[in-house]
């Protein structure tokens, strides 16, 4: 992908500009845009800044991209995604369908790891639906790609460390944060300014409280609420059980599959 500079237009002309462009991939005769109007701007537009078709070729159709946004050329998106002012979009990252990238986050940085400030790491890869806000960072991964699920929610300045796991339909609330390798289980609730250390796992629809530290020892199983400073269990999260409809079945499954990744070797 290309960095779109402003040229002699202010970010506002720019943007509104670009509103209706729609970047696109392989398809043999590209996107056809709805007007000559549009089709005018589109050839100006990449005149001016000296782009090419090829250019977008690992986007597809119906993506918005804002002209501040940095795209690394191998990154991979699908379609009908937002990607807002200032977003960092690092190398091989894999980017679903639907998502919606708010101003100034961060998706696919180097690790935060001491043994890979320089060289080769991994990437990220975000499935379909996901909401991420503004100041929102997601590493690489060291072994492994770092993971987001389907519709995920990261929100204001969540951090999501390299090789960490996060399941569908899981919600990081603003400033939580996690270390490296974590896995946080599908339907999990990450509530503001919560502490997860790294290799640590966080069960299936589990609800962590504001503030809550994850630390080392803590044991954080699904379906049940957690608060404090070390996490301690509080109560079950009926709230999630009933507003998904789970059941006994669902519960003993959630179980086996937590278990199961806890006695497995450390990645």
């Amino acid at each position: 992908m290309k960095i779109y500079p402003f040229g002699s237009k202010s970010l506002k002309q720019r943007s509104k500009e670009l509103t209706w462009i729609q970047t696109f991939a392989s398809h043999p005769q590209r996107t056809k845009l709805a007007s000559l109007q549009k089709v005018s701007i589109l050839r100006n537009f990449m005149r001016e800044h000296n782009l090419s078709i090829s250019s977008l070729r690992n986007v597809k159709h119906a993506n918005q991209i804002h002209p501040t946004a940095i795209i690394d050329e191998s990154a991979v998106l699908g379609e009908g995604n937002f990607i807002g002012p200032f977003c960092i979009i690092g190398k091989d990252v894999i980017i679903g369908n639907n998502n919606r990238l708010e101003a100034h986050c961060s998706i696919g940085t180097p690790p935060e790891h001491k043994d890979f400030w320089h060289g080769t790491f991994k990437s990220v890869e975000v499935g379909d639906n996901c909401i991420i806000r503004e100041y929102a960072t997601v590493n690489s991964g060291t072994i492994r790609n770092t993971i987001i699920g389907n519709n995920v929610s990261l929100l204001h300045a969540s951090y999501v460390a390299h090789d960490c796991i996060v399941g569908d339909n899981v919600t990081l609330s603003g400033n939580a944060a996690m270390g490296g390798h974590c896995t946080i289980f599908e339907g999990a609730n990450i509530g503001l300014n919560v502490s997860i250390h790294q290799y640590s796992f966080v069960g299936h629809y589990s609800m962590i409280g504001m503030g809550t530290v994850i630390t080392k020892k803590s044991l954080i199983e699904p379906t049940k609420t957690y608060v404090g400073n070390p996490a301690r269990f509080l109560k079950e999260n009926q709230h999630a059980i009933k507003k998904n409809n789970l059941n006994i079945k669902d519960i003993e499954r959630f179980h086996r599959e937590f278990h199961a990744a806890l006695s497995a070797p450390k990645k």
